[in-house]
């Protein structure tokens, strides 16, 4: 199960369209889930706030893009926040996170690249200073890179649903 949220927060709350979720309501929701890959992301100012959510994850991981005292920002040379940038975009989907060139990236490995690519990125106003919460045993393999030239122009919400169905798929294939 993968939650991925980009948006607006402050400290111990996320804005939604309509409403806001505080983290124990997204503690309630996670600690809900029967899964034993949990992924949740959070891309927001002040999501490092977030961190107590992974007490509510069995065997799952929770990334934020910042601490609880950070913004992070859109930087409009990516058409993103920082932290998708490098985590998504260039780690996840271009592959630049494989660090042991296995042909996989793990949320691990995409999180570590995000997190030295957030210190002094260019067009940003600060560094951030991403966060992780890791409760999975081992490695959560989180993507192989995807080298398409279509791939690079699709808007990141169509992508990253693009992606959450690979990963789905791969994950619900049947074991040979």
């Amino acid at each position: 199960v993968s939650i991925f949220f980009s948006a607006h927060g402050t400290y111990d709350q996320l804005h939604l369209y309509d409403d806001d979720l505080w983290d124990h309501e997204l503690s309630a929701v996670v600690s809900q889930l029967e899964s034993q890959s949990v992924l949740v992301v959070i891309s927001a100012c002040h999501s490092g706030s977030f961190l107590d959510v992974a007490d509510s994850i069995s065997g799952g991981i929770l990334t934020t893009a910042c601490t609880a005292e950070e913004s992070t920002y859109d930087i409009a040379l990516f058409a993103n926040t920082i932290y998708v940038e490098y985590f998504v975009d260039r780690g996840m989907s271009q592959g630049l996170a494989d660090e042991d060139q296995d042909g996989i990236v793990t949320v691990e490995e995409a999180h570590q690249y995000a997190t030295e690519n957030c210190n002094n990125p260019p067009g940003a106003l600060s560094s951030t200073h991403p966060q992780i919460q890791d409760k999975y045993p081992g490695q959560l393999n989180l993507s192989q890179p995807i080298h398409a030239p279509w791939f690079t122009s699709l808007p990141l919400t169509l992508l990253a649903t693009i992606l959450l169905v690979k990963f789905l798929r791969r994950k619900q294939a049947p074991k040979a």
